[in-house]
Formats: structure tokens, C-alpha cells, sequence
């Protein structure tokens, strides 16, 4: 980088110790791209306690305590930037940047994932994946998932996510509801985890499943499920054609329709297992009501890869699964999901969940 902002900020740095605020997307870009920076703390109120690339992220209660002539805070964080400002003046801290004017305007130089495109089928997306040799089914994001969910095996991690390791228990407590509702009505709970990677919504949850009677199944690719039967021996891999266990009660179905070619062939299948119980989670719809295709953008630290979304137009997904089953309840998740044009947030797009029970047995 050369534009003269960043100069001012690296003549500042001499002899200074360089400090973050904000540990969120633009952070993380921020130090991918310029690693060769020595870090002296991160701070963010709320991911305290949380580890960033080797680096415990600290409260800002503590900044007032820090040397103020031999630091320099770079505010790494779009959200409440002024409040923050005003949080660094009021330390007395002198020397204060904004990433936003070293990484450049366009938000695609600092979100890790976010929607891009409009296309208007799906060979036409997945064409311009193949053209880069990126995709789901890439057995690099196999062996990053891997490692992630052995660390989380050991015990060195709470649970992992799109390979990303967390440190501290995180739950989502509407999908728990939705699965205490299973087991206080049936007594347990047996799933059906369809596109359910290595088992991450499992070790997710499992200190919560201790004493009751929980089993889970993962259906997923075929590298996944080969890798899962030899080394993860705390779930049952199948793949899709494998006979299902009959005893199930519980389809689940976490980020995952809105990835498939043909999503309402496999909701239709999904159906047709006639499970009792139906869980949707993490699933983006339409904002306006019709179907949609658009592009999901990765990078690390997640991984780097594209791939083709469906937003399913909501009305049309609930008019075909309300045949067979009716909605026990609910809910909204506060994950959101940029939709970039431009380089311009131009929405973000809420994700969804949803506990169904069959109409009749």
C-alpha cells in the first residue's frame, strides 16, 4: 500500500506498539494481508477471551492502562466507529487510524463471506467456479474441516465451524430448543444431520447432550463420510445412498438446501422419509418473492472458495413442506449475510429456522 494515509500510519508506528480495535472481518483482513506487522493486543468487548491468531483478545477496560505516548490503535471495526473514537480520545490515546482508509472502500477487501451476483441458472454459476477450481467439494476444505474437528476431539477447542475453531461455548438456543421440544416429547432425540459436515452442530452441543439419550447420524459427500467413518467414531457417516437408520425421528437440515443443485428435489426426498420431526436452521430466503441464485464468496481464515446459493423464495418453500408437516415454531437468527454490489453492502439477508412435526404418523 502507498497512498499517503498508510504512510502516515507506518511513520507513526516507529518506535510504537501497534494495537487493534475490533476483532471481526475487517481485523482478520487486515492482518492476512499485512501479516509482516507485529501485533501488540487486540481489543473487543465482545470476543474478549477469544483467541485470534495466537493473540487472547482483550476487553478495553484495560486500554486506559496502556502507555498512550507508545501507542498506536488501528479501529478495525465499521460498527459504532464513532463510539469507539470516542472511547480511544477519552483514554488519552493520540495516535488512532481506520483500516477502512488503508484496505480501500470496497467491502470485498475486508468481508470474509458475503453474497455477490444475480445468475440465472445454476450451470452458469457452477461453470464459473470450475473455471477457478474452486467449490464445496475441494479436499482442501475436507482437510482443513478435519483438523478442526480433531482439535475439537482433543479438546484444544469448543467447536469448529466452516473449519473455524472457537474457544468458547457459542450456542444456538433456538435450535436446542427445538431439539429439548424433540426430546421432552419423544424422550430422544435421533438425527438425520443432512449435509452435516464432520458432526460440527453435534460437538457444538454435546456437553449439553450428557445423560440423555441423543444418537447422530451425518449424511454427506462421499470424502467426508470416508474420512468420518475411520476417524470420527462419536457419529455414524452415511452416504446419500446408504440405507437411512429407520429409527430416526429427526431430519436436520443446517445450512445446507440453499447449496444443493436441486434444492426442492431433496426437500421433496427429506419429506418423503416421513421422519417425525423436520429442523431447519441457518437457511437465507429470498428478499423478494421469487427464487435466486447468487454467489457466496469465501476467504480465510475460513478457506478460500466460491460457490452457487439458492434464496428460496419463502412463501413457495413453506407452500410444499406445510402438506406434510405444520410449524411448531419459529426463529430468527442474528447471523447476518452481506449482499455486495459494486463493492457496497446493499442488504444484508437474516437467516432462518424452523421446527416442523409430521401432520400424521
Amino acid at each position: 500500500m502507498t497512498n499517503s494515509y498508510y504512510c502516515l500510519f507506518r511513520k507513526m508506528l516507529e518506535g510504537r506498539l501497534l494495537y487493534l480495535f475490533g476483532a471481526g472481518e475487517m481485523c482478520r483482513d487486515f492482518l492476512r494481508q499485512y501479516s509482516e506487522l507485529n501485533i501488540s493486543g487486540i481489543f473487543d468487548n465482545y470476543k474478549a477471551g477469544e483467541i485470534l491468531q495466537d493473540k487472547k483478545i482483550l476487553s478495553a477496560n484495560i486500554i486506559s492502562t496502556l502507555n498512550v505516548e507508545n501507542s498506536v490503535f488501528l479501529v478495525t471495526t465499521s460498527k459504532n466507529f464513532l463510539s469507539v473514537l470516542h472511547q480511544l480520545e477519552k483514554s488519552n490515546i493520540k495516535y488512532i487510524f481506520d483500516v477502512r482508509k488503508i484496505l480501500g472502500d470496497n467491502v470485498e477487501n475486508y468481508l470474509v463471506t458475503y453474497f455477490k451476483g444475480i445468475y440465472s441458472d445454476w450451470s452458469s454459476a457452477l461453470s464459473t467456479i470450475k473455471r477457478y477450481n474452486y467449490g464445496y467439494d475441494a479436499d482442501k476444505i475436507l482437510h482443513k474441516v478435519a483438523n478442526a474437528i480433531q482439535k475439537v476431539r482433543q479438546g484444544k477447542a469448543i467447536f469448529e465451524r466452516d473449519s473455524v475453531l472457537f474457544y468458547n461455548e457459542d450456542y444456538n438456543f433456538n435450535l436446542l430448543a427445538a431439539f429439548f421440544y424433540i426430546l421432552t416429547h419423544e424422550g430422544l432425540l435421533q438425527v438425520i444431520d443432512f449435509g452435516g459436515s464432520l458432526g460440527s452442530t453435534y460437538f457444538q452441543n454435546r456437553n449439553l447432550f450428557n445423560g440423555l439419550k441423543v444418537e447422530w447420524n451425518v449424511i454427506e459427500q462421499a470424502h467426508f463420510v470416508d474420512y468420518g467413518q475411520k476417524f470420527v467414531p462419536e457419529i455414524h457417516f452415511f452416504h446419500f445412498n446408504d440405507e437411512i437408520p429407520q429409527g430416526a425421528n429427526t431430519c436436520l437440515m443446517s445450512s445446507v438446501l440453499q447449496y444443493l443443485d436441486q434444492p426442492y428435489e431433496y426437500l421433496g426426498w427429506i419429506i418423503r422419509l416421513g421422519k417425525k420431526y423436520i429442523v431447519i436452521d441457518r437457511m437465507p430466503f429470498s428478499p423478494i418473492d421469487e427464487d435466486q441464485i447468487v454467489m457466496q464468496k469465501i476467504k480465510p481464515p475460513i478457506y478460500d472458495a466460491e460457490y452457487p446459493v439458492w434464496l428460496l423464495a419463502k412463501s413457495k418453500f413453506m407452500d410444499i413442506i406445510l402438506k406434510d408437516y405444520h410449524v411448531v415454531f419459529q426463529w430468527t437468527l442474528t447471523e447476518e449475510m452481506p449482499i455486495v454490489k459494486m463493492g457496497r453492502i446493499e442488504r444484508k439477508l437474516s437467516y432462518h429456522g424452523i421446527l416442523l412435526k409430521k401432520l400424521r404418523e
